[in-house]
């Protein structure tokens, strides 16, 4: 190529060279539409994170209660194919109590449990406000009409409340310390710290049945295959098994504590979760000026690339 060729490349790339301070300047001509939109944003965005509710969280830490390990009777006299094959549990290998629990808790027909306690359904889907003097939720009246405690339409089904349910509850079961973490959120501190305890009670109180019915169920097939047996390495393995079914319906029976037992119960808490009202406002803010920045330098440059100096040139 020859030097003429390059003088022109050359020349051509400093002409449509943009520097830092050249865009700078080509901004700052637009500095006041820039203020005026950065306001006019700051101002939007005050009006409605103020439009927002409070949110309050609760939230506790629990420890699993039990290992979940099995008998290693149950695998050894292969009582625990036969039982399964007659539909009763001798509870087979090690099962994750924690995941059990987990999933429980986050489940759909345990929400169709938990709704069915009294004022929880309206506190889900109605709730407009929260009165801090009061300490009372104000529900939307269009939707519920707390005088008459009913809906003014239908009824919510559980699906629709699961929705709402599901954006409001964290738990999860931590994999280094495998305690189980459970945190609500609400506008209504009082209802979050309520319905928290109500989750943590209810699913104690479930799983508590649970397990009492699959040992009744349990000794009712070992105490027939006991009757049924004469070999004594048999028989021995089957009451081993007895008594640890006994072991287990009697804190079925006695425990409250049956699946979660609290480290940190959760409180009313005093300070809201969220919304962060000073980080929108930043953020909104930030995004406003490189938003309106980039606009005023495009004008700028279509300014004046066609401007009569940059055509004659």
């Amino acid at each position: 190529m020859s030097d003429s060729g390059n003088n022109k490349i050359i020349t051509g790339y400093q002409e449509n060279e943009i520097t830092i301070s050249y865009a700078l300047e080509l901004v700052l001509r637009q500095r006041t539409n820039i203020v005026i939109g950065l306001v006019l944003v700051m101002a939007i965005t005050l009006i409605y994170a103020f439009s927002l509710p409070n949110v309050y969280r609760s939230s506790g830490i629990y420890e699993v209660a039990g290992t979940g390990e099995t008998s290693s009777h149950v695998q050894k006299s292969g009582l625990s194919s036969i039982a399964g094959a007659v539909g009763v549990s001798l509870g087979g290998g090690k099962t994750n109590k924690g995941d059990i629990i987990v999933e429980t808790i986050r489940s759909k027909t345990f929400l169709e449990h938990l709704i069915k306690f009294d004022d929880v359904l309206p506190a889900l889907l109605a709730a407009e406000s929260y009165n801090q003097e009061t300490k009372k939720i104000d529900f939307d009246e269009s939707v519920f009409s707390i005088k008459n405690k009913q809906w003014n339409n239908e009824v919510p089904s559980v699906h629709q409340a699961y929705i709402v349910y599901r954006k409001l509850l964290s738990v999860f079961q931590d994999q280094g310390d495998n305690f189980i973490y459970i945190s609500f959120d609400h506008i209504s501190p009082e209802f979050a710290n309520y319905f928290l305890n109500l989750i943590v009670d209810e699913v104690n109180l479930s799983l508590r049945k649970k397990s009492s019915i699959e040992a009744n169920a349990a000794l009712d097939f070992l105490e027939s295959q006991l009757t049924g047996t004469f070999l004594i390495e048999l028989r021995n393995s089957i009451s081993s098994l007895i008594q640890k079914q006994l072991e287990k319906k009697m804190l079925a029976d006695v425990s409250k504590n049956f699946a979660l037992k609290p480290i940190e119960s959760p409180f009313v808490e005093e300070k809201k979760h969220s919304p962060s009202r000073a980080l929108m406002l930043m953020w909104y803010s930030l995004g406003a000026l490189v938003f309106f920045s980039m606009i005023a330098l495009f004008w700028e440059l279509n300014r004046s690339e066609s401007s009569p100096d940059s055509k004659s040139s």
